[in-house]
């Protein structure tokens, strides 16, 4: 059974576990270029990122047989919803088991949904992602 997990920004080790998952899936794939972890640890400090000024973003990760399996990062950006009178979420920070990915996404998507009392359109996902623009 897969859980899904949220992570604390605050917490390093959390923070940690959620930027080493790629390097763990994709380790030995000549295709995969790593990013930097620097970036990575910006993005997920809710003190440091500018974006979080304005915006906000939940992340995830999927734990399957106690091991990670997937991570995925859920944001709302309020400016550019505000300025198009629209309410869309992206999704970020995908990474996954391919044989995962789809029924990962769908259900850390939901989760993070219930999470923030959101309510989904239905038939908006399907086939392999990557980024995510998801309207409510």
């Amino acid at each position: 059974m897969v859980t899904i997990e949220k992570v604390d920004p605050k917490s390093k080790s959390q923070v940690r576990r959620f930027i080493r998952i790629p390097f763990d899936l994709y380790a030995g794939n000549p295709h995969w270029v790593p990013p930097l972890n620097i970036d990575s640890e910006t993005f997920l400090n809710h003190d440091k990122h500018p974006f979080y000024e304005h915006s906000e973003a939940d992340f995830f990760i999927a734990v399957k047989d106690g091991q990670d399996v997937g991570r995925i990062c859920a944001l709302v950006n309020n400016p550019f919803n505000k300025y198009h009178d629209k309410k869309q979420a992206l999704f970020y920070f995908l990474s996954s088991l391919e044989y995962f990915e789809q029924q990962l996404v769908v259900m850390m998507v939901k989760y993070a949904f219930l999470i923030q009392k959101k309510t989904l359109r239905s038939g908006l996902l399907s086939g392999a992602v990557s980024t995510l623009i998801l309207s409510w």
